[in-house]
């Protein structure tokens, strides 16, 4: 098996969601829903949803009204200086202003920043991040501190799902191929009704509900990968012609959807209903690579002692180098090895120790066991690259 060198933005489909897509674009059919994973979310995370097409845009309406609808808050928006630059450029676009609280070696959240930020500023709203490199234990205190000041805590889950507990007064998520909530695309955002049930219609009152061509516009673009992925052992037979197609539709796809570099757009449409029902179908696929993410990152934690940064979601590795030449050199030596490594998927937005130190090593469930261990194999050979980790 070579799902390994899947490329990261290919589409990675079932028969039976192949099948949905192609009745829904060719035949008019609108899938069937029982909600089943509507009501597995809501009763996991004991708070209502809210889906849409796009994470960033509904990030962007939320931040949008808020400023519009708290006038005794400074336009002002708390980013951890560690952050993926999506939901920066969304409050930006959103007119508030970016200030950055630090986080320290272990990248934690830094207590005494965001207070001395939240009592300096009186910010709208302060973002925490808990996704990517840390173990949320100073989330409660974050959440205080909020309390105290009476400013609105987004929390910026982005692709994790399985191992979290919310602090945030809403929170954010995003679907994905890899992450871990399987599905083509899409996001949602879960809340509280009692304390965000303003917020809530006013976002039922200005979503647009897509219309045919959009969607078939949206899946269209990955039809040919769609019906590859349906096919067992497709991989195996057809992979750089697989390849060179997933780059080709990937650029389709942003043509049509007159997107800019960032994918951002402000019209807020609501998930469909069969994107609803690609959910429903990958529900139980959702759970198995849960469980199978923790026992790669068990494996991770073991072999890795001392290079690896903590982390409560591990949707990503984070290993911390010596220096930038280090980095690149680890870095090269995965990649020859077909590894799917980043080294640039969050931005320090302030100086930092860690600027340039960190690469992210994969442990979405395309890994299998013999690939980790070639992983695992290849970062203990170069132990005099790394940088002890705390």
């Amino acid at each position: 098996m070579l799902d390994f060198i899947v490329p990261r933005h290919s589409v990675h489909y079932t028969f039976k969601e192949y099948k949905t897509i192609f009745d829904y674009i060719f035949f008019d059919k609108i899938p069937t829903s029982d909600d089943s994973f509507k009501t597995f979310v809501n009763e996991k995370l004991k708070k209502d949803t809210f889906y849409g097409l796009s994470l960033r845009v509904l990030f962007y309406h939320v931040v949008k009204y808020l400023k519009q609808n708290n006038k005794d808050k400074n336009e002002i928006i708390l980013f951890p200086e560690y952050s993926f630059p999506a939901l920066v450029n969304a409050a930006k676009e959103a007119g508030l202003k970016v200030y950055f609280y630090r986080v320290d070696n272990s990248l934690e959240a830094d207590v005494s920043s965001v207070e001395r930020l939240c009592k300096n500023l009186n910010p709208l709203a302060v973002v925490l991040s808990q996704h990517f490199g840390n173990t949320d234990k100073n989330s409660q205190k974050i959440k205080d501190l909020c309390e105290t000041y009476k400013t609105t805590l987004l929390e910026d889950c982005a692709h994790a799902f399985a191992n979290l507990i919310t602090y945030g007064d809403i929170t954010f998520y995003s679907f994905g191929t890899g992450k871990d909530i399987v599905a083509c695309g899409g996001g949602m955002i879960a809340f509280d009704k009692v304390k965000c049930d303003a917020l809530m219609s006013h976002l039922e009152n200005i979503k647009k509900t897509p219309d045919k061509e959009i969607i078939v516009r949206y899946f269209k673009g990955f039809l040919p990968e769609i019906i590859f992925s349906s096919f067992p052992f497709y991989h195996l037979f057809v992979f750089p012609v697989f390849y060179v197609m997933s780059m080709i539709n990937r650029k389709y796809l942003e043509k049509k959807m007159k997107e800019d570099d960032d994918g951002f757009s402000k019209t807020l449409y609501v998930m469909p209903q069969i994107m609803h029902r690609l959910l429903e179908l990958n529900l139980s696929r959702s759970k198995k690579w849960w469980k199978k993410r923790k026992k790669l990152a068990k494996i991770y934690k073991e072999e890795l002692k001392g290079t690896l940064l903590p982390s409560k979601t591990f949707l990503m590795a984070v290993i911390k180098l010596r220096d930038e030449e280090s980095k690149y050199k680890i870095a090269q030596k995965l990649m020859k090895d077909f590894i799917d490594v980043r080294m640039d998927y969050i931005k320090f937005y302030l100086p930092h120790p860690l600027q340039e130190k960190l690469i992210y090593i994969p442990t979405h469930p395309f890994v299998n066991k013999k690939v980790l261990k070639r992983i695992v194999g290849i970062l203990k050979k170069n132990k005099g690259l790394y940088e002890k980790t705390v």
